[in-house]
């Protein structure tokens, strides 16, 4: 008994270990030239949520999952503090009005991440106070700037 307990030990050692040295989802797209300000993982697919500028475009992109999938999302950080060595989101984590269809499962410490189950059919529209693109907006800041459209199927 106590060998299979220290084998059982070592191995959620070496787990621990492996999964604190590795690189997070939002850090794994490569280079590119193009910061939007979010980034979304979805059915193991990464994607730019705004543009390059850092705005969010009207209208906003769409996703599809099934009940019981998990949806990520990452905003982008920037630099921020006396030095500039602590980073904070470019803008907050999205909130919804159907809480129920969707459930936020995790945050991270620096509320820039955030992980979300879907649990029933139906929409949600994420909104954030951000800047928005799109007819008349001009990059101005809003309460309510919709950030994705999530759709949850059965």
């Amino acid at each position: 008994m106590k060998r299979w307990c220290g084998a059982i030990s070592l191995v959620g050692v070496s787990v621990l270990v492996a999964g604190c040295g590795s690189t997070p989802w939002w850090k794994q797209t490569g280079t590119s030239s193009c910061g939007p300000p979010a980034l979304v993982l979805v059915a193991g697919r990464v994607m730019g949520v705004g543009s390059c500028a850092g705005s969010f475009w009207l209208p906003a992109k769409k996703v599809t999952l099934h009940v019981g999938g998990v949806i990520d999302i990452h905003m982008t950080e920037e630099p921020a503090g006396a030095s500039g060595n602590r980073l904070v989101p470019v803008a907050p984590l999205p909130h919804n009005s159907g809480s129920f269809v969707l459930k936020r499962t995790a945050i991270s410490p620096d509320r820039a991440t955030a992980t979300y189950k879907a649990e029933h059919p139906g929409h949600v529209m994420w909104v954030s106070r951000a800047s928005c693109m799109g007819p008349g907006l001009n990059g101005k800041i809003r309460d309510g700037c919709p950030v994705l459209n999530v759709t949850v199927i059965p």
